[in-house]
């Protein structure tokens, strides 16, 4: 099934707390799937180079919005004080009305900035981590 960029929506909450944001139009998103990194387990039987994966790093998701003036009032400080989150982002599947759940999960809050620019819009930019520990998958995976 085909899914939509246009008519998708992310929210964020502090875990088991506030909204921070609701159904907000995203500009651009990306999942890092984690990586492993090359382990050398070469001894001194080999007659080469002998490697194995080593354990891959969490997931992370990166998400980039316009902000409305009304959600700037108290933002990065809602931001600041939260370091555990809860993110969903809804996408709408091709020939849909109504964007579905695409993914949910609970993360951590690495890293975030508000920018803005004459004759421009106030953008936030976030990168969070999921945490890997969540028994809740996320539905994208």
């Amino acid at each position: 099934m085909a899914y939509l960029f246009n008519g998708s929506t992310f929210s964020l909450a502090a875990v088991g707390g506030a909204s921070i944001l609701t159904d907000v139009g995203i500009t651009s998103m990306s999942f890092a799937g984690g990586t492993r990194p090359e382990v050398d387990v070469t001894s001194s039987a080999d007659a080469t180079r002998v490697a194995a994966a080593g354990l891959r790093s969490p997931r992370t998701m990166e998400v980039e919005l316009h902000l409305a003036l009304a959600d700037l009032g108290g933002l990065a400080d809602s931001l600041k004080g939260c370091s555990q989150v809860a993110a969903t982002v809804k996408v709408k599947p091709d020939c849909a009305t109504e964007p579905a759940a695409y993914f949910s999960n609970n993360g951590f809050l690495m890293s975030f900035d508000i920018q803005g620019n004459l004759d421009g819009t106030y953008q936030l930019s976030m990168s969070i981590m999921i945490d890997e520990s969540d028994p809740t998958p996320a539905s994208g995976d």
